[in-house]
C-alpha cells in the first residue's frame, strides 16, 4: 500500500498511486493487449505529453515484455507521423488530442487512449486486431526505443535494453545510499520527459 507516484491534477488536487494499484493496471493492460493480438517484443508507439499516466504505461509495457517506441509529443505532427511509420509499430498509445491528428494515417493500427486516472482503452474508431503483415518483433532484450535529437549527426532510434535499465537502477540506488538516508522513504521529482533517455531510465529505476 506504499505510494509509488504522487501527482497533481490540473485542479491542483494531489493524488496518490500505490504499488498494488500498479499491479492492477498491468493486469488490465495485459488483457487489453492480448485481445488485439499483440505478442511479447512487439513494438508499441507511445505518443504522449510528460504525465504520470505515460510513465506508468511505459513501466507496465516493459514489465509485460513489449518494446515501447517513445515519440516526443512536442514534435510537429508530420514528424510524429514519420517516426511512427518508420518504427513499423504494431499498436499506438496516445492522447485524445493527438489521436485526432494522426488517426487518418494509421487506420489499420490498433490505437489506445491514455486516459487520466491511469486507465487505458481502445479508441472507439480504432481497429481491434493487429496487422499480421508487419515485420518481425524487436529483440526481446530491448525495453524501449528512443529517438535521439540528432545533435551530433542525424536523428536515430536508440535501443534501450533491460541491462541498461538495471545499470541505471544500480546508479540511482547508490546515489540514494550515499547522499540520502536509505531507511526513510525517498521522493524524486520527475522532470525530464520519458522520451529522453535520462528521463526514461531514472523514472523507471525510481519506481
Amino acid at each position: 500500500d506504499k505510494s509509488a507516484v504522487v501527482y497533481l491534477q490540473s485542479d491542483n488536487c494531489q493524488k496518490n498511486l500505490n504499488y498494488s494499484e500498479i499491479k492492477d493496471i498491468i493486469n488490465k493492460l495485459k488483457t487489453l493487449l492480448c485481445d488485439v493480438g499483440l505478442n511479447r517484443a512487439d513494438r508499441i508507439a507511445v505518443v504522449s505529453p510528460h504525465t504520470p499516466f505515460a510513465v506508468i504505461l511505459n513501466l507496465s509495457l516493459a514489465y509485460l515484455g513489449y518494446t515501447a517506441v517513445l515519440i516526443d509529443a512536442a514534435l510537429p505532427e508530420d514528424e510524429q507521423k514519420r517516426l511512427i511509420e518508420y518504427s513499423d509499430v504494431n499498436a499506438i498509445f496516445t492522447t485524445k488530442h493527438i489521436y485526432s491528428n494522426i488517426k487518418g494515417c494509421f487506420g489499420n493500427t490498433p490505437t489506445f487512449e491514455i486516459c487520466n486516472g491511469f486507465s487505458y482503452c481502445l479508441f472507439k474508431e480504432s481497429v481491434t486486431c493487429v496487422n499480421n503483415n508487419l515485420n518481425a518483433p524487436t529483440n526481446e532484450d530491448v525495453i524501449a526505443i528512443i529517438f535521439s535529437s540528432g545533435t551530433t549527426s542525424t536523428m536515430k532510434g536508440v535501443e534501450i535494453t533491460y541491462h541498461s535499465i538495471c545499470k541505471a537502477f544500480d546508479y540511482t540506488s547508490e546515489y540514494v545510499f550515499i547522499y540520502l538516508n536509505p531507511k526513510k522513504p525517498v521522493k524524486f521529482l520527475n522532470v525530464l520527459p520519458s522520451n529522453h533517455i535520462a528521463g526514461y531510465s531514472v523514472a523507471t529505476s525510481c519506481v
